[in-house]
């Protein structure tokens, strides 16, 4: 750090985007735990359930193909602000419906559809405003502390969204619709410049290719990408299959809630540890080793609907992952051009979540044709194989820290 570069305690808009984004990010965990919950409460059918998941994931990723070149042309501000109020209003529907005893699978599939079309502005609007108030130097110190509050809100969100579930089905609806607001008002006090930073050329389309064109063109980047496509397809399937497994078992939501809970606080450990990880382990490393971790410490969670033991477990395999995202998302920020950034960030987005679109359909499916047992052995399968783009590709095993970021990024063009 430079001695022009204040401490990010002392920025005053990267600590109203981390806590803005906090609060909406503990109403999203919350939702992430509900939507299935809500899905098997209204209709009984483990694949339905996973069905209202992966609506939202679609409604992330359809939007994703111009959400990036808008943003690039609009305040990144006025983006926050008005994609955090429509979904908050999306979410106070799906509450009322279900206080007025009206909430059927159609009208939770909507309020999914539309709070995962918000968030295909949220994210990369986000991303974007995140590299304009952080000096390049601080990126990855920045992102360490954005990993710790994803898991101070995946610590908090899940267990409280099932305890809440457990009062009225339609609690945490209110409660993520008022954390989006929170967000939004929060987004209103941003004082850094963040107009547009192209004009408007009437090239939506064009614009959003150049993102992908982008993201196509780097090696490294298309095989990391697909890497992480990969693996939330394969933690989202074993995510909504254990879910679902426990809750036929018998276990209560709010210990549902709390065996996530679990993870986020591993979670929360591993990101105190982030930064100086990302600063001695190579990148690319660090990255397959934590995703083989993940693979063994899943399997013998098919073995047991234990809530205390599959909280355990998942504990260990989710320590490593706060480094793995702050290496991965500061390299990205890092080799991207600032003009760049909401429209790369979009389409990487697509490709990231794209084969994630399905993983809770399947996963739901799976569960209900084959068991518990089988379905997540399945899972653990499907992480391990993840890392197959990673090795097939030697500029991502030589993924170095990141003084070394610079360097790979041209060599990979």
């Amino acid at each position: 750090m430079t001695g022009s570069e204040s401490p990010l305690r002392r920025n005053r808009d990267f600590l109203i985007l981390w806590a803005g984004e906090a609060c909406s990010a503990a109403g999203s965990a919350m939702s992430a735990l509900v939507f299935p919950l809500l899905g098997y409460a209204i209709t009984g059918s483990p694949a339905a359930a996973g069905a209202v998941a992966s609506v939202e994931v679609v409604g992330r990723v359809l939007v994703r193909f111009v959400s990036g070149a808008l943003v690039a042309r609009w305040s990144r501000r006025q983006v926050l602000v008005i994609a955090n109020v429509i979904a908050a209003i999306a979410f106070a529907v799906g509450a009322i419906a279900s206080f007025a005893g009206w909430l059927r699978l159609p009208v939770l599939l909507v309020v999914a559809l539309v709070a995962g079309a918000a968030e295909a502005f949220i994210q990369p609007a986000a991303a974007a405003a995140l590299r304009a108030v952080v000096p390049k130097q601080q990126l990855p110190v920045a992102l360490a502390r954005m990993q710790s509050r994803d898991h101070v809100a995946q610590l908090v969100g899940p267990p409280v969204g099932g305890a809440l579930f457990a009062v009225a089905h339609g609690l945490p609806l209110a409660v993520d619709a008022a954390t989006y607001a929170v967000f939004a008002v929060a987004c209103i006090s941003l004082s850094t410049p963040m107009r547009a930073v192209m004009a408007t050329t009437g090239r939506v389309w064009a614009d959003a290719r150049a993102g992908f064109s982008f993201v196509w063109k780097h090696r490294t980047v298309r095989a990391i990408l697909t890497w992480g496509g990969l693996f939330n397809f394969a933690t989202g399937f074993v995510f909504v299959a254990l879910t679902l497994r426990l809750l036929r078992a018998g276990v209560h939501p709010a210990a549902i809630g709390l065996v996530q809970a679990a993870g986020a606080a591993s979670g929360l450990a591993g990101s105190f540890v982030a930064a100086p990880l990302v600063r001695r382990w190579p990148t690319g490393l660090l990255t397959m080793v934590t995703t083989l971790v993940i693979a063994a410490i899943t399997a013998p969670i098919a073995f047991t609907t234990n809530a205390w033991v599959v909280g355990a477990l998942l504990s260990l395999g989710v320590f490593l992952m706060p480094a793995v995202n702050s290496g991965i998302g500061g390299y990205l920020t890092a080799i991207t051009p600032d003009g760049m950034q909401a429209r790369t960030f979009a389409a990487g987005g697509i490709l990231s979540l794209g084969f994630a679109v399905a993983a809770p359909t399947v996963g739901g499916a799976a569960l209900g044709w084959l068991g518990g047992t089988a379905t997540l052995l399945i899972g653990s399968l499907l992480i391990a194989l993840t890392i197959a783009p990673l090795l097939v590709r030697q500029d991502v095993v030589r993924l170095g820290r990141p003084e070394h970021w610079a360097a790979a990024g041209s060599e990979a063009a």
